[in-house]
């Protein structure tokens, strides 16, 4: 059987070399923040924990605070951190452990407990606990634990808890915990 020539397991070594350095360099990768703020008070593209202004990341990991605006590409990791007040902005998805304000993503928003204000989604907007404010789902609006205020969905809403205030869905609205007000 021929042997590999020398050229060729060197490339290999060279290849095995980088993959090795690139996977222990992803978590020092993933930290990197261009932080442009004063005492936290101002712009940070990337990862940055705490902030008020403008904070611009990929996908959240180490999310504490944002007072202002939060733009992320993908939803957070899970389980989400933090609270954004203010505007969380995703394209195509945000989301947060908490949000208070407006929420927009493209395809959806969404917090893991609490989402409190306006919450617009393309195909949804959701939260584990709590949704309170006017809540439009392009395809549904759902919560673990209750609804209150106006919530529509383009097929339904549903709740795990009560729903109260103005539902609407053009299949149907449901909750675990009745339909007390509407």
């Amino acid at each position: 059987a021929a042997r590999p020539s020398s050229g060729t397991r060197a490339s290999w070594c060279a290849l095995y070399s980088l993959v090795a350095f690139a996977g222990s360099a992803a978590d020092r990768v993933r930290a990197q923040v261009l932080d442009l703020t004063v005492h936290d008070v101002g712009l940070a593209i990337g990862d940055k924990p705490r902030l008020s202004g403008l904070r611009i990341n990929f996908r959240d990991r180490e999310l504490r605070q944002v007072n202002g605006i939060n733009v992320t590409i993908w939803s957070p990791y899970q389980p989400a951190t933090g609270a954004v007040n203010g505007f969380a902005l995703g394209a195509p998805m945000t989301g947060a452990k908490t949000i208070n304000g407006l929420g927009v993503g493209i395809v959806g928003a969404g917090a893991d407990e609490d989402f409190t204000g306006l919450g617009l989604g393309g195909a949804g907007v959701g939260a584990g606990r709590e949704l309170r404010g006017i809540m439009i789902g392009g395809i549904g609006v759902g919560s673990g634990g209750g609804i209150t205020g106006v919530s529509l969905g383009g097929i339904g809403v549903g709740s795990g808890g009560s729903v109260r205030g103005l539902p609407g869905g053009l299949i149907g609205v449901g909750g675990g915990g009745g339909l007390p007000g509407c």
